[in-house]
C-alpha cells in the first residue's frame, strides 16, 4: 500500500453524442464524442487538484439482425484519451498527456 492507493479521481456521468454511418445493413462505425470533462484529485481524502480530460471513440459494429425489431449488435474500436489543464500539487505533478485503449460494447 503506498500513495498511490490513496489517490481518487471525482466520477461523473457525462452526456455524448454518437454519429454512426452504415456501411451494409450488418456492419456500421461509430464515432463517440463528448466536451472535456474537469475530474477533481484527491490524496487521503485531501483535494490536490483537478484535470480535464476528452474521450472520442471510434468503434466498428456488427449488427446481427439489422431488419428484426430486436437487432444485437457487438462493437470493438479503439479509444483516444486526451489530458488538458493539469493542475495537481501546484504544479508539482504531472499526467500524461494521451493515451490508447480498447473499447468493447454490445447492445
Amino acid at each position: 500500500v503506498g500513495a498511490a492507493d490513496l489517490i481518487t479521481v471525482s466520477k461523473k456521468t457525462i452526456p455524448e453524442v454518437d454519429i454512426s454511418y452504415y456501411f451494409t445493413p450488418n456492419i456500421s462505425a461509430e464515432l463517440i464524442l463528448t466536451y472535456p470533462q474537469k475530474h477533481d484529485v484527491e490524496l487521503a481524502g485531501k483535494n490536490i487538484g483537478a484535470f480535464k480530460h476528452l474521450p472520442p471513440t471510434l468503434t466498428a459494429k456488427y449488427h446481427f439482425a439489422p431488419e428484426a425489431q430486436f437487432s444485437p449488435y457487438v462493437g470493438a474500436g479503439v479509444n483516444y484519451t486526451r489530458i488538458s489543464d493539469v493542475n495537481l500539487l501546484n504544479g508539482a505533478a504531472d499526467l500524461e498527456k494521451s493515451s490508447f485503449g480498447l473499447a468493447l460494447q454490445a447492445g
